[in-house]
């Protein structure tokens, strides 16, 4: 793991909670996972582990994450 430097559990929240409120308006897993990787500098292993906790989160809220959404067309708004 030469060179690389591991996030803050501040960090990881951060982005897991910006994974949830993706989730929320239906975008897509693939497109969420590109979003963290872009915004957050992740490596896509570690994007697709905070959309996978933030749909487990999901799961034990009771709320059903479904997405399919595709994010590329609200880009902006993010």
């Amino acid at each position: 793991m030469a060179g690389k430097t591991r996030r803050t559990p501040e960090q990881q929240a951060e982005a897991i909670e910006v994974a949830k409120s993706l989730l929320d308006i239906g975008a897509s897993r693939r497109a969420i996972v590109a979003q963290l990787q872009r915004r957050f500098g992740l490596s896509r292993s570690a994007a697709y582990r905070d959309v996978m906790t933030a749909l487990d989160e999901r799961g034990s809220e009771g709320i059903e994450a479904t997405g399919g959404f595709d994010l590329r067309m609200t880009a902006q708004i993010v």
